[in-house]
């Protein structure tokens, strides 16, 4: 019997307790749940993650060897970020190999002398050139979760991209992009979804029967949600019975992060709003107030929590500006049994079927947001159907074990090393 096909699962922001406590970051839960099921096929799997105070360097969760790397010396590096504005626009720190080297030196240095056949980076398009140096013998694989490729340093991505046996992007949107500026990567490059934790699907909702609009997220400008406050204000009196919950904290993200070059028309008026936050959460708080006791700001809330958040909802609303990468809440909605409307940006095409699983509207347009919601407070049949089709479309791509065999073939396909090794039955 030849040995297992030997994995090793690379993000340093990932965090992992020794009893997979701390599972909270979106790309930690996207190493967990495809880390475990590789197991389960007959792989041999390690991350490398990040170590918090306390943590032990290593242990095992589900069958998934976890190594933690102490990282003061990366993040004492990392304030050389200070210094980007002095640096070319498409150049930032993160993206070049002062970012997090001694991380990626110390996890070369182990797989180099415990052996490995696939290296999967998760992001962090800087890491290949070090580790396909100490491992030459390795089969690289990239799994971009974000728009970097496509934003930043064209001539370090292309040398980067000509390293990798594949390419995995977690949308077709982000896929396209990549690929308008580097076409010839076309045949190694695949998308691979986010998948649902099945807790979603247990969840017994009858959104027929409620009239409560929920949104899950960041309270972040580029989430639309001063949108969805003013479309809830325009409707509220013709659905005395509606309420509007937001779920989520104001967390942001840096503007350089969501529109690095300001190129993008619809999100540039909000510039303002990324420089004061307390701003803008007294702005949210006014939009709210002007319908006391129906729209409720209930703050942040763990993962685990939101199944029953959802459960009495009858509306998910999601009004991204931003062209989401994948957009995970979404899809989570769906998977309860919710109908969504969403703006029509980035992956959420992909996800949410318009017209069948929900409905997508102009992003940025209060207009066409306040006449989706109006229209389907209006038609609680149509909710319920909308969110029996989100629930079989969630069943159909968005498992987990769905995502593991499609994984394990892309594997197969693009890798030689997993071509040669014998991965036990499924």
């Amino acid at each position: 019997m030849r040995a297992p096909l030997r994995i090793a699962f690379v993000y340093p922001h990932a965090a992992i307790g020794p009893a997979g406590e701390g599972v909270a970051d979106a790309l930690a839960v996207v190493l967990v749940e495809l880390g475990r099921r590789l197991v389960e096929r007959g792989c041999a799997v390690t991350a490398f993650v990040r170590r918090r105070p306390g943590e032990p360097a290593a242990s095992t969760l589900d069958g998934i060897a976890i190594r933690r790397i102490d990282q003061l010396a990366d993040h004492l590096l990392f304030r050389l970020r200070l210094f980007d504005r002095l640096r070319p626009a498409d150049r930032p720190l993160r993206v070049t190999g002062l970012y997090y080297p001694v991380f990626v030196r110390r996890v070369a240095r182990e797989l180099a002398r415990t052996g490995v056949d696939i290296v999967h980076l998760h992001n962090n398009a800087c890491f290949v050139e070090p580790l396909r140096r100490r491992l030459p013998d390795a089969d690289l694989v990239l799994h971009q979760h974000d728009h970097a490729l496509a934003d930043f340093a064209p001539e370090l991505t292309a040398a980067r991209l000509r390293r990798v046996k594949l390419l995995l992007t977690c949308s077709d949107h982000v896929r396209a992009r990549v690929l308008e500026r580097f076409p010839e990567i076309a045949p190694h490059a695949a998308t691979l979804w986010n998948g649902v934790d099945a807790r979603f699907l247990d969840v017994a909702s009858d959104p027929g029967a409620s009239s409560t609009i929920l949104f899950v997220g960041r309270l972040a400008p580029e989430k639309g949600v001063h949108l969805l406050l003013e479309a809830f204000d325009r409707i509220a009196d013709r659905h005395p019975e509606a309420r509007l919950e937001l779920v989520g904290a104001p967390d942001f993200s840096p503007k350089e992060f969501v529109d690095p070059f300001d190129r993008d028309p619809v999100i540039r008026p909000l510039a303002p709003w990324f420089a004061q936050p307390q701003a803008w959460r007294r702005h949210l708080e006014g939009l709210a107030a002007r319908r006391p006791g129906r729209i409720v700001l209930r703050g942040a809330l763990l993962n685990r929590e939101l199944p029953a958040v959802m459960a009495p909802a009858g509306i998910f609303a999601f009004p991204t500006i931003w062209h989401e990468p994948f957009g995970m809440p979404p899809v989570e909605a769906m998977a309860a049994g919710l109908p969504v409307v969403a703006g029509r940006a980035g992956a959420l095409p992909e996800t949410v079927d318009h017209g069948r699983t929900g409905l997508l509207v102009e992003r940025g347009s209060v207009e066409a947001l306040a006449e989706a919601l109006d229209s389907l407070l209006a038609d609680p049949q149509r909710r319920r159907a909308m969110g029996e089709a989100g629930r079989a479309r969630v069943q159909e791509r968005f498992r987990w074990d769905t995502l593991a065999d499609r994984l394990l073939d892309l594997y197969r396909a693009h890798c030689p090393r997993a071509a040669r090794r014998s991965i036990f039955a499924r």
